[in-house]
């Protein structure tokens, strides 16, 4: 049944009831008239909120609505947060798989809805889906060309402008121009105006008459305005009256006052010399006053200059010929081989060999290359203030930079404050005295390297004969045992030969060694969050930890391992609990270890990954999670109750296998049976046990194909059961239908872009009917479109028009037109519908690629729709999947980790060496181990009588077959066993058996016999030496309780 997502709903009043399914109250979404989504709210809504009531079929809004209001009410589920996240080794339930179920079916049927621009087939909207009045002048393009049929008969609207283009010639009549119109003279054309046509009198005050239309000699006195010239010229009266005298001389101020002489030379003054010194006379020049500065014409012309200039007559005579190119010779593309020209260069010619300024003004070498600001950003300058120079006091921030210099006095300052600094080969060569700094300060002793490792007494390593003198070296403050091979720092005291621990200084090979491995540290350290992760999960000690390492508390599945009796624990929220798996939980383990036979990244859900002979990732996975699930059955109310719900019917998944656990009493006379068709349904179901005891279980097989009538039931009463539906498994039919899960992911881009412009073609579908006739009308809104330029100028050039008034010609012609123009005027009013409708054209011509791209992946589309079951099942399962994928390293490493074998392994499960804490459960003994370094310890699971432990105390018995020792000693020197026969317990390493009492030993146990400290005393029974008693002290019969029933052979005493 396909899941309803949205619903438009009308009416009056503050409540709305709908049909719209969902899974969380908050994925309801509603819009009112095509605006902005109102707030869901769980209280009480206010303006422009909203709530679901309790009977989850009605929406209440703070806002009252009439009956033209729309409300669009739709399901938008939030599909970015996971539903349910499965943890490794945790169960998959029902009702999680449910849950995901259900959130994969709406999102993908929201999907589904949201109708994407490509989706669109060319043609499939047509104008009835086009709502009246909805396409605006924004939908239509301004490149679309509206055709003239378009446009309604009638006058042009005033906004509307007509270019004299479009106006037949010889059209425009005497009456189409007002008497008002003022045409402009730039509108008549030169010489077009006969001299008949001007009226007599006087021309307008505006005219001008230049000189070239003034007949000569024709102004006569008459014509010149008194004083019309008066601020232009003088008169002679004005001029006579010395009008200029202040800006003019007057020719007798020049001739008698000489007011110039100081400014200019007298032809007198000249002729006198007073420029000789400063210029050359000609006689001077004739002279040959230049000659020796100069080279004179005849001096040239007799070749002064031959061996150092070529003449014009050498050079055109070719004589550079071989040295430079003639301008024939590079126009002729002499240099084309050896130089770009301009137009290559202009061509780009160098552009894959150089930057241009602009790739390199755009960052072109930004990502090679340190810009000035990212250079002083990322390196100090030696002269910047972030350096330390020889002299400055020292830093210890990182904004800083030393010099050599400032360096090296550094380390001389610092090896002045700890006083000085001794070097020794090894610990055996310490000085007789101790060396002494400066007053105050201690000396450094450096040791090359330790002959030997040592061993702390708390705090303090003793070194024998560690003097040069052979006395001995104490070393105080030591937080380890030192090992052999490594170099040590001590400080000297004030006490002879005894010195204070500094450091430890590592094995130069050792240091070698990890510059070698550096790789593999620098992974390490790029992983340093996983293995710190790791260290605060998994513990190894005696005691059981409080704590995880970094201090933090502990977290349920936390691991433990007890390495006081080989036991691996887990934290369950309380306690550390024996790690004890179900055999089905080792079975479910069985089953992914021999899932996981490849190691690769399972990716996306949708990528194909084959990788050997497997059947592909998805394979994989569907093989790993098709599995058995149980149901608790239980009895009640005349019904069976499964997981505790009332007869419920039931959906189970092809090939899967349930079993039923009836074992509960309330079972005891209620047989649970399968029925199909008409009678009792058998194949594949197993029954195990009787209904209502321990262990009694009904389990089936669910066929390949839905059966009739198929339910489960009481044999003996009626009504108790239900019915079965069997549908496909999920994760079978995504593997199974890879290859078209795989097409839909290759067109997800489409999709995407589907749902990116639903609201698009939302509008589109609405407006379908507009948009249809304006398509129908494509070449006519062409036309328009074409002339658009045309039509803007006519009405730009509406005074220009009104001007044409006097151009009887034109006028004429564009009246011979009017039928056409008529036309255009007819149809104003589809040119003005088109204009109205511009934004709804434009919106369908902007989306044109999209409903192109929808078209043209149309069975890509059908095809996502036809497998829609098998998407869904994949994204029901896509946070495991993803889990598993994100997590695949652990799961590679707990691969290596953890093993199942009837024998115990060398090697771990990547064919490695084995590492402590590695587990291996023995099918063949049922048991877990682990291997603690040496060997697979066993008792790691309470199989058989292993007892369970409280803290460090045992509160069960501890049962061990014959033969089975309990070993003590770290070579294992005590034995306690029984051997079929005998309890034995046997010394079997060094040293002799002794029984002690509060620390005293009362029996010894020697290779050569027992000795008894203390009193031997028979209450019963006779003592019968065969060998002798050997004494240090007297017998007497004191210690002997019972002398008649002691027999005692003492031989020689």
């Amino acid at each position: 049944m396909a899941t309803i997502t949205e619903e438009y709903k009308v009416g009056t009043g503050t409540t709305r009831t709908f049909t719209t399914q969902y899974i969380n109250e908050s994925d309801i979404k509603v819009r009112v008239n095509g605006g902005s989504p109102l707030v869901f709210t769980t209280g009480t809504p206010t303006t422009g909120q909203y709530n679901i009531a309790s009977n989850a079929t009605t929406i209440t809004f703070g806002d009252s609505y009439s009956g033209t209001d729309v409300l669009h009410i739709y399901s938008e589920t939030d599909v970015s947060n996971p539903t349910v996240t499965f943890t490794p080794g945790s169960s998959i339930k029902a009702a999680d798989l449910n849950a995901l179920e259900n959130l994969t079916r709406h999102g993908i049927q929201e999907s589904r809805n949201e109708v994407a621009t490509h989706e669109i087939k060319d043609g499939a909207i047509t104008s009835d889906k086009i709502k009246d009045g909805t396409i605006v002048d924004a939908d239509i393009n301004a490149s679309a060309a509206i055709g003239l049929s378009k446009l309604a008969t009638g006058a042009l609207p005033t906004g509307i402008t007509v270019n004299t283009d479009n106006i037949v010639n010889s059209t425009i009549k005497n009456e189409d121009i007002s008497p008002s119109a003022n045409i402009q003279g730039s509108k008549l054309a030169d010489d077009s105006i006969a001299m008949t046509k001007l009226g007599s009198g006087a021309l307008p005050t505006d005219i001008t008459v230049s000189g070239d239309n003034v007949v000569n000699r024709s102004i006569k006195e008459e014509d010149i305005e008194v004083g019309a010239l008066d601020n232009r010229y003088y008169t002679e009266t004005e001029l006579d009256a010395g009008q200029l005298d202040n800006r003019y001389y007057t020719e007798d101020e020049l001739r008698i006052d000489g007011v110039i002489d100081s400014r200019y030379y007298t032809e007198s003054e000249l002729d006198a010399g007073q420029l000789d010194n400063r210029y050359f006379t000609e006689g001077e020049l004739s002279g040959g006053a230049l000659d020796t500065r100069y080279y004179n014409e005849s001096e040239l012309d007799a070749g002064q200059l031959d061996n150092r200039y070529f003449t014009e007559s050498e050079l055109n005579g070719g004589q550079l010929n071989n040295l430079y190119f003639t301008e024939s010779e590079i126009t002729g593309g002499a240099a084309d081989g050896r130089y770009y020209t301009e137009t290559e260069l202009d061509a780009g010619q160098l552009d894959n060999r150089y930057f241009t300024e602009t790739e390199l003004t755009g960052g072109a070498l930004d990502g090679r290359y340190y810009t000035e600001t990212e250079a002083e950003a990322k390196f100090l300058r030696q002269d910047s203030s972030e350096t330390i120079a020889s002299g400055v006091t020292w830093s210890n921030s990182d904004a800083f930079v030393a010099t050599t210099a400032a360096i090296n006095a550094r380390i001389i300052d610092l090896v002045d404050e700890v006083g000085g600094f001794t070097v020794i080969a090894t610990e055996l060569v310490f000085p007789n005295t101790n060396p002494q700094g400066a007053t105050g300060q201690a000396a450094i002793l450096s040791i090359g390297a330790l002959s030997q490792g040592y061993t702390r007494t708390g705090t303090t390593v003793t070194i024998a004969n560690g003097t040069v003198g052979n006395s001995t070296v104490t070393i105080t403050g030591v937080p380890l045992d030192l090992p052999s091979g490594f170099g040590l720092l001590v400080e000297s005291t004030a006490t002879l030969n005894e010195y204070t621990f500094h450091r430890l200084v590592p094995k130069a090979t050792e240091v070698t060694t990890v510059a070698t491995n550096i790789t593999n540290i620098v992974a390490a350290g790029a992983n340093v969050v996983d293995i710190n992760n790791f260290a605060d999960l998994y513990q190894i000690s005696a005691n059981a930890p409080t704590q995880r390492v970094d201090g933090a508390s502990l977290v349920s599945g936390d691991l433990w391992f007890d390495n006081s009796n080989g036991n691996l624990r887990v934290w369950d929220g309380s306690s550390w609990a024996i790690i004890t798996p179900a055999q089905s939980v080792l079975n479910d383990i069985q089953i992914v270890s021999g899932a996981i036979t490849y190691l690769e990244d399972l990716g996306l859900i949708t990528d194909p990954v084959t990788t050997g002979s497997s059947n592909g990732s998805l394979d994989i996975v569907a093989d790993a999670l098709e599995d058995e699930a149980t149901f608790t059955v239980t009895v009640s109310g005349g019904a069976f109750l499964i997981d505790g719900v009332s007869k419920p019917a039931l959906t189970l998944y092809k090939g899967w296998t349930y079993t039923f656990d009836n074992s509960d009493s309330s079972n005891a006379t209620h047989p649970l049976r399968f029925y199909a068709g008409s009678s009792q349904y058998s194949t594949n179901v197993v029954v195990t046990g009787t209904q209502g005891t321990a262990g009694a279980k009904v389990s089936i097989k669910i066929p390949e194909t839905q059966l009739a009538n198929f339910q489960y039931y009481c044999t003996a009463h009626s009504g108790m059961g239900n019915t079965i539906t069997v549908k496909d498994d999920p994760i079978k039919t995504v593997s199974d239908n890879v290859v078209k899960i795989i097409a839909t992911a290759d067109n997800s881009a489409n999709i995407n872009a589907v749902a990116a412009n639903n609201t698009n073609i939302t509008d589109v579908a609405t407006n379908a009917t507009n948009i249809n006739a304006v398509r129908n009308n494509q070449t006519n809104i062409d036309a328009v479109n074409a002339n658009k330029t045309n039509i803007d100028a006519v009405a730009g050039n509406n005074s220009n028009i009104t001007a044409v008034a006097n151009n009887a010609t034109n006028i004429n012609a564009v009246n011979t037109n009017k039928t056409n123009i008529d036309a255009v005027a007819a149809n104003n009013s589809n040119i003005t519908a088109v204009k109205n409708n511009e934004s709804n054209i434009n919106a369908v011509q902007a989306n044109a690629s999209n409903i192109n791209s929808a078209v043209s992946n149309a069975s890509n589309i059908n095809s996502a729709v036809s497998n829609a079951a098998n998407i869904n099942s994949a994204v029901s399962n896509a946070t495991n999947i993803n889990t598993v994928a994100t997590n695949i390293t652990d799961v590679n490493t707990f691969a290596d980790r953890y093993q199942i074998a009837a024998s115990n392994p060398s090697t771990d499960g990547g064919g490695n060496a084995l590492a402590p804490g590695d587990l291996f459960f023995n099918s063949s003994a049922n048991e877990l181990r682990i291997w603690n370094g040496t060997q697979w310890q066993g008792g790691v699971t309470a199989v058989g009588d292993l007892s369970q432990v409280s803290g460090s105390t045992f509160t069960g018995d501890n049962k061990y077959n014959d033969n089975v020792k309990v070993k003590f000693g770290t070579d294992s020197d005590l034995l306690i066993f029984h051997d079929t026969n005998d309890s034995i317990i046997n010394e079997a390493g060094t040293g002799n058996l002794k029984i002690q009492n509060a620390g005293t030993t009362k029996l010894e146990v020697k290779p050569s016999g027992v000795d008894i400290a203390g009193n031997l005393v028979l209450t019963s029974g006779s003592l019968t030496m065969s060998s002798s008693i050997t004494t240090t002290g007297a017998i007497s019969a004191t210690t002997i309780n019972d002398p008649t029933n002691l027999t005692l052979d003492f031989g020689t005493l």
